[in-house]
């Protein structure tokens, strides 16, 4: 296959940007995973070392790892109500692995008419090994201090996906590199970052970091709390690049925000109905709802607070303390009749989350 007639396929595709390498520098993959559990960055998402180094298992016999790239950069839309949240570009749309997974499969089939024929392993953000190491190193782009890939026309709003194959077909790309770091050192995505999760030499605390606080469904600090304002993802240290700012846009828009009513009193077959093609909806409605009363802790008005009065009686014990919070967030004298009023058959449980909230805060304040 000629080159000229590999590109005309990925255009017709709907592949951005792709690459391909010979190598998954273990030991630097290494190097840097140990560095993070030895600082405790990492997160309850995270696999094994082990299995993130171990590609051999995945496809013995392995030659090259194919990287494609498919922009997220859409032009992006409100919606008109009183109480909304906003969803990161990467959710906004159909779920980024659907979209992901088409392509390398549309991709593997062109090859295979093309001639041809291996066996593949295809992987997204899903699987054990790192992709963005890979896309680094099949020259996709290179690493941002935001820790995103960069490509120099597409930004870092693109989606990575990878395929193993147990042939070698390089030749089809000509010479690969890993590109040199372009990175301008203008610091704002780690100025920008409100938890400083964002360190500097590439070091991130991921735990810290406000897409994943709005993905764990661990129990989240209090004052992390009150740095989300987003009701999925997080895209600051991304829309502060220079390098977002003139990249290539996709012609389609995308409405990015939500209206937290309706994602709070929701069924669970309408969310499926609505959302369930959404990359935000693998978590489950009840952390959406979770993070709709976080977001409804900036939003002091009698709507919000009408609906936060309602949640202290919902059947999810994780709902009735994030309302609590959120509540004693707005500032309330009278919080505690509020809670002895509405909570119900809850009532013990919901004074006692009254009782840790204003701990934390009477200490917080005393340490000022």
């Amino acid at each position: 296959m000629q080159k000229n007639r590999l590109d005309t396929i990925l255009r017709k595709i709907g592949i951005d940007i792709i690459g391909i390498t010979k190598n998954y520098d273990i030991d630097k993959i290494y190097k840097r995973l140990v560095k993070r559990r030895e600082k405790n960055y990492h997160t309850e998402f995270e696999f094994d070392i082990n299995k993130r180094l171990d590609i051999e298992s995945i496809l013995p016999g392995w030659k090259n790892i194919i990287s494609i790239g498919i922009s997220y950069n859409f032009n992006i839309e409100s919606i008109d109500a009183e109480l909304k949240g906003r969803v990161s570009k990467s959710a906004i749309g159909r779920d980024y692995h659907l979209i992901l997974n088409e392509k390398m499969d549309a991709l593997i089939k062109a090859l295979n008419e093309e001639g041809y024929e291996f066996n593949y392993f295809k992987g997204v953000d899903t699987t054990p090994l790192v992709d963005r190491e890979i896309a680094a190193e099949a020259g996709i782009g290179f690493f941002g201090k935001n820790n995103s890939i960069i490509n120099e026309e597409y930004g870092s709003f693109i989606f990575l996906g990878f395929i193993i194959i147990d042939i070698d077909i390089s030749e089809l790309w000509g010479k690969n590199r890993i590109l040199e770091n372009r990175c301008i050192n203008c610091n704002l995505c780690i100025k920008s970052c409100p938890t400083n999760a964002l360190r500097d030499n590439n070091d991130m605390d991921a735990k810290r970091c406000l897409s994943y606080l709005t993905q764990t469904k661990e129990d989240i600090p209090f004052d992390l709390r009150e740095k989300i304002n987003t009701l999925y993802g997080c895209d600051i240290c991304q829309n502060v690049c220079p390098y977002n700012r003139n990249a290539i846009k996709k012609d389609e828009k995308e409405i990015i925000d939500i209206d937290l009513e309706d994602i709070i009193f929701i069924s669970n077959k309408e969310f499926k109905r609505k959302y369930g093609d959404k990359a935000f909806s693998w978590r489950g409605k009840n952390i959406i709802r979770r993070n709709a009363v976080i977001l409804l802790s900036k939003i002091v008005n009698k709507k919000s607070k009408d609906i936060l009065i309602e949640l202290l009686k919902d059947s999810s014990e994780m709902i009735r303390k994030y309302s609590i919070w959120a509540l004693y967030m707005h500032g309330y004298l009278d919080l505690e009749a509020i809670i002895l009023k509405a909570s119900g058959r809850y009532l013990e449980e919901n004074i006692n989350e009254l009782k840790r909230i204003e701990e934390f805060y009477v200490i917080k304040k005393g340490n000022r």
